[in-house]
């Protein structure tokens, strides 16, 4: 996955870069007179968390061409009617121009279809998003969201 981590703004688990800053020597805990304070460790909330855990409705699904370089165009399109956001890697294809032509082409005709946009993530055209149903894509701001999650904020 190519700087997948970082368009997502996550940190890479394989960077082990030791450039970062040093984190600072970890406080011991003192005792808390005015907070109260809920274990979470004990079975009540254990018993609560079960109860209340939702499976997740939505997933980013990262997609690359398979041995055949092609692309489970019928996969992709049924990911992104349940609302999952499609990440398309075509990279494998660099040196097959028409090929990656054709995929690009081929995603771009589903998008159509389906009257959501498309976005390429890199100056290459080789890395593609596919907004899945109701999510929402900030255009000026650069962020993703769910129905209404990307109103302009009020002052």
């Amino acid at each position: 996955m190519r700087n997948l981590f970082r368009i997502l703004g996550l940190p890479n688990p394989r960077d082990n870069s030791e450039s970062e800053v040093p984190l600072p020597a970890p406080v011991q805990p003192g005792e808390l007179k005015r907070t109260s304070f809920h274990d979470l460790g004990e079975a009540k909330w254990t018993k609560w968390g079960a109860q209340n855990r939702h499976p997740p409705q939505r997933a980013v699904r990262y997609v690359k061409p398979d041995e055949m370089y092609r692309l489970p165009m019928e996969n992709i399109a049924r990911r992104l009617v349940s609302g999952d956001v499609v990440l398309v890697d075509l990279s494998p294809l660099v040196h097959m121009e028409a090929q990656r032509t054709a995929c690009r082409r081929r995603l771009q005709s589903l998008a159509d279809e389906m009257e959501i946009p498309s976005f390429t993530l890199d100056h290459d055209e080789t890395l593609l998003m596919l907004p899945g149903s109701d999510i929402r894509v900030d255009t000026t701001r650069h962020e993703l969201g769910v129905g209404a999650d990307l109103l302009p904020e009020r002052d």
